[in-house]
Formats: C-alpha cells, structure tokens, sequence
C-alpha cells in the first residue's frame, strides 16, 4: 500500500508540476519517444563497439530467465535495433496525430510551434539520456546479443503502445463531445502506464528480495 502511495504521489506531483509550467503536453511527449531512441542506440553500441564501456553506463539483468526479443512474424528473426526503431516510430507517429487532432478530424497543428516542441523535447531527452548513463538504468549483459540487450530494455516502448491504444478512446470520447486537441490525450495515460510499470517492477523487486533473504 506504501509502494502504491509512493508511485501515485509521484505521478501527481508531475502532473502537477506540468501544468502550473506552463509546457505542452507535447514537449513532454516528444522527449519520451527521443530519449528512447537514445537508449536504443545505447544498448546496441553497448552491445557492440562499446561493450567495454557497458560496466560504467549500465546495469547487469536481473536474475531469471532472459526475455525473448521481438520478432518478425514471417521469418521469426529478431527485429533488432532497426526493427524497435521503427515500431517506436510508427507509436509516435500515431500519437502525435491522437495529441493534435481536433473535434473536426483535423491535424490542428502548427508548424512553428511543432518545430519549437520539438527543440524543447531534444533537450529534455538529451538530459534524460545523459541521466540514464549516470543512474546506469539501461539494462546490458555483455556476453548476451544485442537482440537479448534490446529485449531487456521494451519498457518504453510497451508503455507507448498501450498509452497510444488507451488514447484513441479517449480522443474518440473527446471528438463525441466536441472537445479540442489536447496533448494530455496521450501524455495521460502515459504517465499513468508509466507510473503502474514502475509500480508492478518496485513490487517484483521487493518480492524477490524478501523471498531470498536469510
């Protein structure tokens, strides 16, 4: 109950920091899909080239089995990293229409302001990555594939998928009653999976402890 209290203030205090900051829901949005590319990039150089480097900027897997990656449904090879990245910008593409789509099924977006969000979300994703590197929160096994690192790391793009699913309802509900474009469409139920993934793995995490204590 103290573990859900924790992750629910959390995700209220950041709703909450948003809204009296004045920034668009969007910046915030766009510097989740960013950042995630990054951390792609970096579980793969990691992976590769930069495997020495992975005991400073990464943390071993838990124990328990590996996850299986993701696959091509035809030849059932592992997508790689071109594979997530497509997939994670196809999410995005998607939920940049669902944030910007008016009540008349029209993209009511301006370039100018696009243009300035998205500059606003490089940097926040840049200080979000670098933030990555130092907490040492992307997960690498340097003896592993990177298609095995890659699958260890599908949080993001989990919660992108079910957050842009959720907020086709509601921007469905919204269009039914004549309500305008909102970035919180899709920024909502983000934060909200978000919020649950970290929730159910904190919990995973102190269940495993308990389990293996003396």
């Amino acid at each position: 109950m103290i573990l859900f209290l924790v992750h629910a203030s959390g995700l209220a205090l950041t709703i909450w920091t948003i809204v009296r900051s004045g920034d668009r829901p969007q910046v915030l949005l766009y510097a989740f899909v960013l950042d995630y590319l990054l951390r792609l990039a970096t579980v793969y150089l990691l992976s590769h080239r930069a495997r020495p480097l992975s005991r400073y900027f990464s943390s071993p897997p838990p124990p328990g089995a590996a996850p299986e990656p993701l696959r091509d449904e035809e030849s059932r090879k592992p997508i790689g990293w071109t594979g997530y990245a497509l997939v994670t910008l196809a999410l995005a593409a998607f939920a940049f229409v669902l944030a910007n789509v008016n009540q008349r099924h029209e993209l009511d977006a301006d370039f100018g302001i696009v243009l300035d969000d998205l500059g606003w979300s490089m940097r926040l994703a840049a200080i979000y990555w670098v933030e990555s590197l130092l907490a040492r929160t992307t997960i690498v096994d340097p003896r592993a594939s990177s298609d095995i690192n890659l699958a260890w790391n599908t949080q993001e793009v989990v919660v992108l998928a079910f957050a842009a699913l959720t907020a086709a309802l509601v921007v469905v509900f919204r269009q039914a009653h004549d309500l305008a474009s909102s970035g919180w469409a899709v920024l909502g139920p983000l934060l909200a999976f978000r919020a649950l993934w970290d929730f159910n793995k904190a919990r995973r995490a102190i269940q495993t402890d308990v389990t293996n204590a003396p």
